[in-house]
């Protein structure tokens, strides 16, 4: 009998066991806007590839003529562009600081007006 108890009590134990730590990830949202620059760099010719969803790497470069702030925008070693210049200030710290981000293509739309085709979302990694 006992046995059949035990055989019973394990898919049970399984049920009720929590995830794993590394799985208990938290995202805070710190952007969401259009990304700037799209028409200057890969976006055409990866334009067919890109899927809502999908994860992008935001790249600091303190030593940016034009904005000291920046922080391009990679899918899949392809710069897409940039956050923007007026809101790309919370992201900058968070890298900066060395802290976790998460990015993604938020939402994909097929525009005459360039700046509209790709929305970009930041969040901030908790673990």
């Amino acid at each position: 009998m006992p046995l059949i108890i035990g055989s019973l009590v394990q898919p049970i134990r399984r049920l009720f066991t929590p995830p794993p730590f590394a799985t208990m990830v938290q995202r805070c949202p710190l952007q969401d806007s259009a990304l700037a620059g799209f028409q200057y760099y890969r976006g055409g010719a990866v334009w067919s590839f890109l899927r809502e969803g999908e994860g992008l790497r935001p790249v600091r470069e303190p030593f940016n003529f034009f904005d000291p702030r920046a922080v391009a925008i990679y899918v899949r070693n392809e710069k897409l562009g940039y956050l923007p210049r007026a809101r790309n200030r919370a992201v900058a710290k968070m890298l900066d600081w060395g802290r976790s981000l998460h990015a993604e293509i938020s939402r994909l739309q097929q525009s005459d007006d360039l700046w509209d085709r790709v929305q970009v979302r930041a969040s901030l990694v908790q673990h």
